[in-house]
């Protein structure tokens, strides 16, 4: 009995490592037009507080047609844990359960809606047990819980740039 590889298997053990290299090539140059469109917020943000008398921060066009050309690249290959943080971290504020299951849906075909909702919901509820998002409970009443990044809270407060659009929320 030989351990030796044949051609062939070196051949498309090869050709599947290069296939994984492109796919994690494709995903970096996603984050990277996402880290440029930031940049570009950042500095029209900074030269909107320099220059101007107001503090209202107006949406260029090149800015909106960065934000529509920005797609989500689902990490389907990953961990449950990681599919929810990469969509946590493309949508950048914190999310209800039902926000996650309304993202990622389209890309777990093979689970109902209930059945999703029920596997995010554990996953999340697992990952909080574990600090690796933290909830935040809006001032108002309001059934349910809101997820994130632990970086987006200090002193225990969700910093403002994270905080969820509640009117979305309200017109449910």
């Amino acid at each position: 009995m030989s351990n030796q590889l044949s051609d062939g298997q070196i051949l498309k053990e090869l050709k599947s490592r290069l296939s994984k290299l492109l796919e994690e090539e494709k995903a970096a140059l996603k984050e990277k037009e996402i880290r440029d469109a930031s940049i570009q917020k950042t500095k029209i943000a900074i030269e909107a507080f320099s220059n101007a008398d107001t503090i209202e921060i107006l949406e260029t066009p090149q800015l909106q047609q960065a934000k529509e050309e920005i797609e989500f690249v689902y990490p389907k290959d990953k961990t449950w844990q990681e599919r929810i943080k990469a969509y946590m971290k493309f949508r950048d504020k914190v999310l209800t359960i039902a926000q996650i299951v309304e993202g990622v849906k389209e890309y777990e075909t093979e689970y109902t809606e209930d059945k999703l909702h029920a596997a995010i919901s554990n996953i999340v509820s697992t990952m909080v047990k574990n600090h690796l998002v933290r909830t935040y409970k809006p001032a108002i009443r309001m059934k349910g819980y809101y997820y994130g990044n632990p970086l987006w809270f200090e002193n225990d407060e969700l910093k403002e740039e994270y905080k969820p659009d509640l009117k979305e929320k309200l017109m449910w």
